[in-house]
């Protein structure tokens, strides 16, 4: 019986005067937050996003990977297709592609220059650096014979072993 009274005495209307102020306060609060929430949920830059993508991937045991590692694989399978055919301008675009991705890279380290040798010299003093400086300079070789001689002959062999050997580069830094 005491419960129903409790009950009944809530609901009078005096008790309702009463709470009233304290609910329009309470649903003001809570479209503050709401639209606080939203805002910062727009405003959060993607980087932090993908972050917080990397922890609810743990959680949910799933793969541990940045995107930006992904988005290489990608590109350098994408750059690897063009090997599939033994044709020489395929080898050229695979070279072409190459150089861009790696260019890429080293710009998102902030190292600039004008071409990719330009930006090994600038990565010089880096001690993290994964990749095999001699091969992305032989890279960047090869395109800058490529682009400055149309009817350049590209040693389609050596060309297969720069890819293997840079294959071997990115399987090195992946462990």
């Amino acid at each position: 019986m005491p419960f129903q009274e409790i009950i009944s005495y809530l609901n009078s209307p005096e008790v309702q005067g009463l709470l009233l102020p304290f609910k329009i306060i309470f649903i003001l609060l809570s479209i503050f937050f709401a639209g606080a929430i939203s805002y910062f949920i727009y405003k959060t830059p993607e980087d932090v996003l993908n972050e917080k993508q990397k922890y609810s991937d743990l959680f949910f045991f799933n793969n541990f990977k940045k995107a930006s590692d992904t988005k290489f694989k990608k590109a350098w399978k994408r750059a690897c297709q063009f090997l599939k055919n033994d044709l020489e301008p395929e080898y050229k675009l695979a070279v072409l592609e190459a150089y861009a991705l790696f260019s890429d890279l080293l710009a998102e380290r902030d190292w600039t220059g004008e071409s990719l040798a330009v930006q090994l010299d600038s990565a010089q003093s880096d001690k993290d650096f994964m990749f095999d400086r001699g091969n992305l300079l032989r890279l960047s070789n090869l395109r800058d014979n490529i682009v400055a001689d149309k009817n350049y002959r590209l040693d389609m062999k050596g060309v297969k072993s720069l890819f293997t050997d840079i294959e071997e580069d990115i399987k090195r830094a992946e462990e």
